[in-house]
């Protein structure tokens, strides 16, 4: 009966342990599509600095001022959109690794009930001997 039951946690705990993987690779993927977004967004910001900087000099034909000005205007907006993006992305982030912490303590709670099991039987057995 009680070999059963260790037997049962052990297949519990693969499941679980399967589970961790599952939620290690989606914090991972989580974590990795959110810093190649703050890397576009950074991008833009210090293309917006730049631009901002010539448009400040004052040395430009009015013709590449437009044009500057223009594709600051654009280069705004996409900043706008990849800060917002950031943002969710960091919510979707905390959420993946929220759930990775889940899944620890649960495989954590499975070992210590297979070591609980396993000093019961310990005891039964050399009780029986």
């Amino acid at each position: 009966m009680a070999s059963q039951r260790v037997q049962i946690a052990v297949s519990q705990m693969q499941v679980q342990d399967a589970a961790v993987a599952r939620a290690t690779q989606r914090a991972d993927d989580a974590h990795n599509r959110c810093m190649e977004i703050e890397n576009r967004r950074h991008d833009a910001a210090t293309e917006v600095q730049r631009i901002e900087s010539a448009l400040s000099s004052g040395t430009m034909q009015e013709s590449q001022t437009k044009e500057l000005q223009s594709r600051l205007a654009e280069l705004k907006r996409m900043l706008d959109a990849r800060t917002a993006e950031t943002q969710s992305c960091q919510a979707a982030e905390a959420e993946a690794s929220s759930q990775l912490q889940n899944e620890q303590v649960k495989l954590t709670e499975l070992r210590e009930r297979i070591e609980r099991l396993d000093r019961t039987l310990e005891k039964v057995s050399a009780a029986a001997q």
